[in-house]
């Protein structure tokens, strides 16, 4: 008789649980996203009878989502420089051929171009709404038919992290942390998380907050039915984190950038601010208010001291008669609508000033000049967005450089740190192209720039255009051989054989 076959039991761990600070951020991230997607609680009463007067104008959707398109709505380019540092795998210092190679394998990495660009602005609009913006990389996997890694931006709510004590810029766990429905149609939750911890043998990486060599991460899936109580059921092994060749890696599977800087502190700013949503929230009470005594107001309200119960209803046209010594008079509306209107403007232009998102720069026509205005004029007129984009731009433009580096080094070039990644940001305001050329044709010609800098000033990529160049004249080359001995054929002489 065959023994019964043993189950082994479930691994049960304590793990660190969200600290106070970090549960209060998640309800602020959720009431963001209901105020982003125009979820407005009603601010008066229906009354039966009438109609409902609550307006609802949504100012949080256009403040992110114009940040959002400034920031990635034209295509950036990016572009591996010539390594300076250590030696890499397949492109060392001063190695142009290797190094393009690592350009061409991160393009084909990255995907069709619309397709990268729409990730980023997914990133931007959780960056905008929840203040940070985590961004994971999945490796490929063969046995799916995928030759490249992903990139994926994760829903900020669902990601914590656990600092040193000491620094809070260093990050010791990241957390990704969601719930599904144990049973489809159920109320029964079941909390997935998932911890990539840091592993840091000689304790440096408190000291300085970097990530260096030694450093290695583990990824650990995790299972509860009652996260409060701090007890999970580990699903399956310990996973180091390593690269294609199963090497460890010394920078961890997630990359991460605040929306908008806060000192002293791990989470960015979001676009969408406690006080600017209160700022709506008013916005919505001033303009039912109006809506209210617009409807009560809009027609006089009758009343005469006639002794009866009979309703007298008056219609244009018709005279009324009241009998003997009656009167009718109308009611008087005391509802300051023009004052209440300024009011309403003034809200606007506070929430204009906190958002640093210009009413002209949503398309409000009162506020767009009808004549064409100079480069000066327009800078002025959109400086607080323009700085509050710069801003960003330095935030993003540090994770998307570690993104493409990391995903370099999954490829085998580099060490995620040796190949730099060059991001050429495209103008912010329109621009006279003719103006732009024959000033990068002077920086070049008689401030002797170098063309590769005139290039991306442009918004090209240098070694993609240089190696379009050389694959053109080498056909040039080779074409005026075939044609210098007799071998070539010119247009005139295919088409007299073709009519032969």
């Amino acid at each position: 008789m065959s023994a019964l076959p043993t189950t082994q039991a479930p691994v049960i761990v304590v793990l660190p649980g969200m600290t106070n600070d970090d549960k209060a951020r998640l309800k602020r991230i959720k009431e963001a996203w209901r105020a982003y997607r125009g979820e407005f609680d009603p601010l008066l009463d229906k009354e039966e009878g009438t109609p409902d007067f609550n307006l609802y104008d949504n100012r949080m959707a256009p403040i992110v989502d114009k940040g959002v398109s400034w920031l990635f709505g034209e295509k950036l380019t990016l572009t591996v420089r010539v390594s300076d540092g250590p030696e890499g795998e397949t492109a060392g210092p001063g190695d142009a051929e290797g190094t393009h190679q690592a350009q061409q394998w991160l393009m084909r990495a990255l995907g069709d171009m619309d397709d990268f660009h729409t990730m980023l602005s997914d990133g931007a609009k959780n960056g905008g709404v929840a203040g940070h913006v985590f961004w994971k990389l999945v490796p490929a996997n063969p046995d799916a038919g995928q030759e490249f890694p992903r990139i994926v931006p994760l829903a900020s709510e669902h990601c914590w992290v656990e600092t040193d004590p000491d620094d809070v810029k260093c990050v010791l766990a990241y957390n990704i942390q969601w719930s599904i429905e144990e049973v489809p149609g159920s109320s029964k939750k079941i909390t997935k998380r998932q911890r990539i911890c840091r592993i840091d043998p000689d304790q440096l990486a408190g000291q300085d907050g970097l990530d260096d060599l030694l450093d290695t991460w583990t990824i650990t899936n995790y299972e509860a039915r009652d996260p409060n109580a701090g007890r999970w059921e580990q699903i399956g092994e310990v996973m180091p984190w390593v690269d294609k060749d199963g090497q460890l890696l010394h920078f961890p599977p997630m990359v991460d950038n605040p929306n908008l800087p806060n000192p002293n502190e791990f989470w960015g700013i979001e676009d969408v601010t406690p006080d600017i949503m209160g700022m709506n929230r008013q916005i919505n009470l001033i303009q039912s208010i109006i809506a209210k005594l617009l409807w009560f107001y809009s027609s006089p309200v009758l009343w005469t001291n006639m002794d009866s119960r009979q309703v007298v209803k008056v219609r244009p046209g018709y005279a009324v008669g009241l009998g003997p010594n009656g009167r009718m008079e109308a009611i008087e509306a005391h509802g300051d609508v023009a004052a209440a209107m300024g009011f309403l403007a003034d809200l606007r232009s506070s929430m204009d000033e906190q958002s640093r998102v210009p009413a002209v720069a949503l398309g409000r026509l009162k506020d767009v000049a009808l004549q064409p205005a100079s480069g000066v004029a327009l800078r002025l007129l959109f400086q607080p967005l323009l700085e509050k984009t710069e801003t960003k731009r330095r935030l993003y433009g540090r994770a998307i450089r570690d993104l493409c580096q990391r995903l370099l080094a999954l490829g085998g070039y580099g060490d995620g740190e040796s190949l730099p990644v060059d991001i050429t940001w495209p103008n912010l305001l329109p621009i006279d192209e003719t103006e732009q050329i024959q000033g990068a044709v002077a920086k070049y010609t008689k401030l002797n720039y170098p063309l590769q800098t005139v290039m991306e000033e442009l918004g090209d990529n240098y070694l993609e255009q240089m190696a379009r160049k050389e694959a053109e004249q080498k056909r040039e080359v080779a074409l005026g051989n075939e044609q210098s001995n007799g071998t070539g054929t010119t247009a005139g002489a295919s088409a007299s054989m073709g009519a032969a």
